[in-house]
C-alpha cells in the first residue's frame, strides 16, 4: 500500500518571522521569505534495527521525537535468549528518509529600516527535499517547533534556552530565483543561432563587441577588452 501524505497549505493568515513567539510553538504557521541556503540531503533515521549479539534475534524500534527506544532485554517469549543490554544497531538494515535543512530569510522589502533581516531554520523531509533553491521567494507551511539544547549529549541535563525551527509540510514557490530560472540555452532558436554564427565569422567581431560594451562610456577600449576577455575566457 502506498503511504498517504496530506500537505495543507495556503493558510488564511500569514505569520511574520519576527512575530513568532512561544505561543506559536507546536502550531501550524505560514511564512513568506527568501531561501538563503540549503544543505545537502541528510539521511534521517526512522526505524532502527537491533540484533542481539548473543542469539542473533532481531527487534525494530520506531523513532519517537528524535529518540530511539533501544531494547534492553532479549525477551524469551519472542524466541530470545534473555540477555540484558545485548542488542546492537545494524545500520544497513535500518530505515531512513531524506532530510534537508533550509535557511529562510526575510525579503528586503519586509526588513524594518536600520535592522538586520530575521531568519528561521526549516527542515524538509521526503518528497519536498530539493524542491526550492537559494534565491527563491517561497511561502512555507509547517509546524513551529522548539527543542532544548544539551551542553553534553551524554547527559540528560538541558539548557534553559531552546532552539526553534519549522518542520515543513508544504513549499510554494512565489518567485523563482536566479538559480531556479531557465538559463535560456534550451530556448535558443535556429534563427538566433545562425545570427550568432554569422557574427562570429566577421573579421571585426572583436571591435564590434568592444563598441557594444557600455556604449555610453567613451574611450577606455583597453578596459573594455579586458572585461570582454574575463567574460568570454579569452586572452589579449
Amino acid at each position: 500500500d502506498l503511504p498517504l501524505q496530506v500537505r495543507p497549505n495556503h493558510l488564511k493568515t500569514v505569520s511574520h518571522m519576527r512575530a513568532l513567539s512561544p505561543a506559536s510553538i507546536d502550531s501550524m504557521v505560514t511564512l513568506r521569505g527568501m531561501v538563503l541556503r540549503s544543505s545537502p540531503i541528510i539521511p534521517d533515521l526512522k526505524i532502527a534495527h537491533f540484533r542481539c549479539a548473543l542469539c542473533g534475534s532481531c527487534r525494530e524500534s520506531t523513532i519517537d521525537r528524535g529518540r530511539i527506544a533501544e531494547p534492553t532485554l532479549c525477551d524469551t517469549g519472542s524466541g530470545g535468549c534473555g540477555g540484558r543490554f545485548s542488542f546492537e544497531m545494524v545500520h544497513n538494515r535500518c530505515t531512513y528518509t531524506d532530510k534537508q535543512m533550509v535557511r529562510l530569510q526575510e525579503t528586503p522589502s519586509e526588513v524594518p529600516a536600520g535592522e538586520t533581516p530575521a531568519s528561521v531554520t526549516l527542515f524538509a523531509y521526503d518528497d519536498i527535499v530539493d524542491s526550492v533553491r537559494p534565491g527563491d521567494r517561497v511561502e512555507v507551511t509547517g509546524v513551529f517547533r522548539a527543542q532544548a539544547k544539551r551542553p553534553n549529549p551524554k547527559r540528560t541535563q538541558v539548557r534553559s534556552v531552546f532552539r526553534t525551527y519549522v518542520d515543513v509540510i508544504h513549499f510554494r514557490v512565489v518567485e523563482a530565483g536566479e538559480m531556479g530560472k531557465d538559463s535560456g540555452v534550451e530556448g535558443m532558436t535556429a534563427e538566433r543561432e545562425a545570427k550568432i554564427l554569422e557574427l562570429a565569422g566577421r573579421p571585426n567581431v572583436y571591435d564590434l563587441l568592444v563598441k557594444s560594451l557600455a556604449p555610453s562610456i567613451w574611450e577606455l577600449d583597453d578596459v573594455k577588452k579586458g572585461v570582454l576577455c574575463m567574460l568570454f575566457g579569452g586572452n589579449l
